[in-house]
């Protein structure tokens, strides 16, 4: 294959199916430029369908737990589970307008410390 000059990504090709028993994660998309692994779903108002369920002030709002499972997931599809999940903030609200979807990627990185 021929070498890509840095400035160049490298394409990156989803699986061909969201994975079996997790509505969650959707596809895992691969890429030789990226280490970890890198998970990607589109979320809309009714899809996942617990979403249309979280609304304020009538508009949905991706509930942190949603994002928490995401991640618990992702570590049980890599091989494993933590013994204790720390560190945890919400920046910014996950805000679905009704109509619109949002592109969602979970990102895990290998432990670089080991």
């Amino acid at each position: 294959a021929p070498a890509r000059a840095p400035s160049q990504p490298a394409p990156v090709a989803p699986t061909a199916a969201p994975l079996a028993g997790h509505a969650l994660l959707g596809e895992r998309l691969r890429s030789p430029v990226i280490q970890g692994r890198v998970y990607q779903k589109s979320f809309h108002a009714t899809n996942p369908a617990f979403l249309d369920e979280h609304r304020i002030y009538g508009m949905v709002v991706a509930p942190g737990a949603c994002h928490l499972s995401m991640l618990l997931c992702a570590l049980e599809q890599a091989g494993g589970l933590p013994q204790a999940v720390e560190g945890v903030t919400f920046p910014e609200a996950l805000i679905l307008p009704d109509g619109e979807s949002r592109r969602v990627q979970l990102v895990l990185n290998p432990d670089v410390e080991g």
